[in-house]
């Protein structure tokens, strides 16, 4: 672990030699299932400003007996691109998005029960590409976090009679855990972070499934978005980080929350945490709020 919870800074090669994600490219990656193009641009060419193509090295298959499922692979934009940071907040719209399109799409897939979306960013978050983007693979499960996360959502309803995520929010605001709001968005630092620096960003209305989040919404959401990376990156020194989606993966899950959750490699998990499932960080979650909001674009705050 690091002094003041930062770890190591992401690789600096942004790997634009032969990049097959690169326009130009397209014949590199199988054909698109979605895309965001210039009018009358063709498919699987140049003109596009985000596709989605099924990953070559699939993690399920369609057509796999004992590892069934979808894998692809979110191509943010057509710009060689390495930092999210340093996307448009349109571009970061179009990725958000393309989330919700394609976790319908596949959601609808006879078999599928969950849908996990999550990004890499830095070799040391697990990113083999250096050219941003996202992977969404769809599992005939639902996975432990959020059979988790959906229990103790129905748990605390029964017991209090109120929405988890509602109260989680208004802890965090009691506690200085805010790093930055919206009229409808909230981003705050996790209450028992794994890592230094880890924040969540969710609604601060009731929306349980994602792909109900509307196109005006999500732009607002990407704009938080943008912001929190960019504080991070400023913070801690650009450490890897990963981000991931969490959507309720049925309709009626009405105490539950939609949200994203932002892990920074601020610290290498070692044999305590593997055996006791517990975490040391070395910033309390009201202080990196604090060295985030600062680091915030325009200060965070709606």
């Amino acid at each position: 672990m690091t002094l003041g919870g930062e770890g190591k800074p992401r690789e600096a090669d942004d790997g634009r030699t032969e990049c097959p994600f690169c326009p130009g490219m397209e014949h590199d990656t199988p054909n698109e299932v979605y895309s965001i193009r210039d009018p009358g641009s063709a498919c699987d060419g140049p003109g596009w400003q985000l596709r989605v193509v099924p990953n070559k090295f699939p993690a399920v298959r369609r057509d796999a007996l004992h590892a069934f499922g979808c894998h692809e692979l979110v191509i943010e934009t057509e710009r060689h691109v390495v930092d999210p940071s340093t996307l448009a907040d349109a571009e970061v719209a179009r990725i958000l998005m393309a989330y919700r399109e394609r976790r319908k799409a596949l959601h609808a897939v006879p078999g599928v029960r969950e849908v996990v979306i999550f990004k890499n960013v830095g070799a040391e978050a697990g990113a083999s590409l250096a050219h941003t983007h996202s992977q969404i693979v769809a599992l005939p499960f639902v996975t432990a976090p959020m059979r988790t996360k959906l229990q103790f959502g129905e748990a605390h309803f029964r017991k209090e009679g109120r929405n988890l995520w509602a109260d989680e929010l208004e802890k965090a605001g009691l506690a200085g855990r805010v790093v930055g709001t919206t009229a409808h968005f909230a981003l705050v630092t996790a209450g028992a972070p794994r890592m230094s620096f880890e924040m969540l960003l969710m609604p601060r209305f009731n929306q349980a499934d994602y792909g109900e989040a509307d196109e005006d919404r999500l732009a607002e959401c990407a704009t938080l978005l943008k912001a929190g990376v960019t504080a991070l990156d400023r913070a801690a020194h650009r450490p890897a980080y990963n981000w991931w989606l969490h959507s309720a993966p049925d309709a009626d899950a009405g105490h539950f929350r939609w949200h994203l959750e932002i892990l920074p490699r601020t610290a290498r998990i070692a044999g305590f945490e593997w055996a006791a499932n517990a975490f040391i960080v070395a910033v309390a979650p009201e202080a990196a709020a604090a060295r985030l909001r600062a680091a915030m674009p325009g200060g965070g705050m709606a």
